[in-house]
């Protein structure tokens, strides 16, 4: 009897300029998180934990659960936190825009 082999693969189609928007969008957002946290440096604020700059940003809370409300913004703090933007000083603790990226952002706003 011949065996059966089962085939995996993935088909990836790519629509290019859906990739562009979705860039497009997180840069955006990138940037509005790293205006927050500037801004509240400014104001004598060093950190924001991450409900406060969703909240700031007018993002809307998901109603899936408690672990869910402020995963979006989570998400894009881990992807600045890899680029060096922002840090947070304690497991799960409120975030902070680096000096580095402090600096960047009074350059900009000069």
């Amino acid at each position: 009897m011949p065996s059966k082999k089962s085939v995996d693969f993935t088909l990836e189609i790519v629509v290019p300029e859906a990739v562009k928007q979705a860039q497009k969008a997180l840069n955006l957002l990138k940037d509005a998180i790293l205006e927050v946290l500037y801004q509240a440096r400014l104001e004598g604020e060093d950190s924001i934990r991450g409900a406060d700059i969703r909240k700031q940003l007018g993002i809307p809370k998901l109603q899936n659960g408690p672990n869910l409300q402020d995963f979006p913004i989570r998400h894009i703090l881990g992807l600045l936190q890899e680029d060096g933007k922002v840090e947070q000083r304690e497991p799960k603790g409120p975030w902070r825009i680096t000096d580095s990226a402090y600096q960047e952002r009074q350059e900009k706003h000069r």
